[in-house]
């Protein structure tokens, strides 16, 4: 294996789009959870599935989870990367809700959030850690890749789009929660 110095950067297009996608849904999640009432954010439609409280939690965990090992990574930098899943494909990938994905055991919540305000509280300061860490890093992106349980090696530019992805698609998600519980009403 070959290591390449810390010396490529991101332009500044580049973190302004990679930042663009995160804010954008951020905005569609909290356009999403502010109308809903804490009862609504605490409902499950089912005892497998979870609640709105639940998926935000799950968010922040996988988010996290992700910035560490970007992190990580960055510490070895590879000039031979191995074969990538396409960022381009990503958001249509992780957004295509016909199939389920059960997460791995550490990235299933825990109940920890207990109201709407502490849950997006949550949210906004995991979001602004990773937006900060993208205005900020001098880690080649490109260069740092590693395994999706189900879509093979991603670079650290296309973890950081799919975060983008994975919050639309817990977005959707929990617009499947609010059609349950008109249902129930």
């Amino acid at each position: 294996m070959h290591f390449l110095s810390k010396s490529s950067k991101m332009t500044t297009k580049e973190r302004a789009d990679l930042i663009q996608i995160l804010n954008e849904s951020e905005t569609l999640l909290l356009a999403k959870i502010n109308p809903a009432s804490e009862e609504l954010f605490q409902y499950k439609a089912t005892e497998s599935t979870w609640s709105m409280a639940e998926l935000v939690e799950h968010l922040i965990i996988t988010d996290q989870n992700l910035l560490v090992g970007i992190i990580k990574k960055g510490e070895r930098l590879y000039d031979e990367m191995p074969e990538l899943f396409p960022n381009e494909k990503l958001l249509k990938v992780i957004n295509n809700r016909s199939k389920k994905i059960i997460a791995p055991p550490h990235l299933i919540p825990q109940g920890l959030f207990k109201t709407k305000e502490a849950a997006i509280d949550g949210f906004r300061k995991s979001r602004g850690a990773i937006e900060n860490f993208v205005k900020t890093t001098e880690l080649p992106l490109e260069k740092i890749a590693f395994k999706h349980f189900v879509l093979g090696q991603i670079d650290a530019k296309g973890w950081i789009t799919f975060m983008a992805g994975h919050c639309q698609r817990h977005t959707a998600q929990m617009e499947e929660i609010f059609e349950s519980w008109k249902m129930k009403a």
